[in-house]
């Protein structure tokens, strides 16, 4: 496989996507920027009409638009799109071409469907003749359902444990189900790298590992592996 364009990084709410991302991502930049600021790795930042949480910044976690917003740009060259309870969230080709022609590796947290539909081709002319499912590489990340719901209610609640916050996560839940358990049952066998994250304990390990895996994709252009 040579060097790929896009890494696609997908998992159920709490699975731990975010959090591996965003370090193994800085982790490889520094080891692979020799101390100079072209970092080779880039995380995709989508729009979102979702409200922002508390924790959350614009333009670090999401692009956060408002519903009226999201029907005046949808239709600009839309690469992927999902609808997440009562909220959208896309991407649009012109975020993603401007670095790949500067030659960034993008990482891109994205759900089922969008791996799915980039993979099949259903969407990749749009980012060129050239591009294909070649270009892309998968991580699909997983952790067990109590353990995601340990974790929900520690990063929404606090670590206070109410029916509400069991609630909202059931809710969450049921409706990314479908398209998850869809995915697991046809498609798990395709994903370049498995990353289950419900020990705590292999936190370390599994950081080194998807680092280690962002490094070798990396030089893969230069070993010629």
């Amino acid at each position: 496989m040579a060097r790929p364009k896009i890494i696609c990084v997908a998992g159920r709410t709490c699975a731990g996507k975010d959090t591996l991302t965003s370090r193994a991502i800085l982790n490889a930049n520094i080891e692979l920027s020799e101390g100079k600021y072209d970092y080779p790795f880039k995380q995709v930042v989508s729009y979102t009409t979702r409200p922002k949480r508390e924790s959350e910044k614009d333009g670090r976690e999401h692009f956060f638009v408002t519903e009226d917003e999201y029907y005046e740009i949808r239709d600009d060259h839309i690469i992927t799109e999902t609808t997440i309870g009562d909220y959208h969230y896309w991407t649009t080709t012109d975020q993603l071409m401007d670095d790949i022609n500067n030659g960034i590796i993008l990482v891109y947290i994205i759900d089922p469907i969008g791996i799915t539909n980039l993979l099949s081709g259903i969407v990749t002319h749009r980012l060129g003749n050239d591009f294909s499912e070649e270009d892309i590489y998968t991580i699909y990340i997983t952790a067990d359902p109590e353990e995601r719901l340990t974790r929900f209610i520690n990063r929404q609640y606090k670590g206070i444990v109410s029916s509400k916050a069991i609630k909202e996560f059931k809710t969450r839940s049921m409706n990314e189900n479908d398209q998850f358990d869809d995915f697991e049952t046809c498609h798990l066998d395709e994903i370049d790298l498995l990353i289950n994250t419900t020990k705590k304990e292999n936190f370390v390990i599994n950081h080194t590992i998807m680092t280690s895996a962002l490094i070798n994709l990396y030089k893969k252009d230069i070993s010629g592996d």
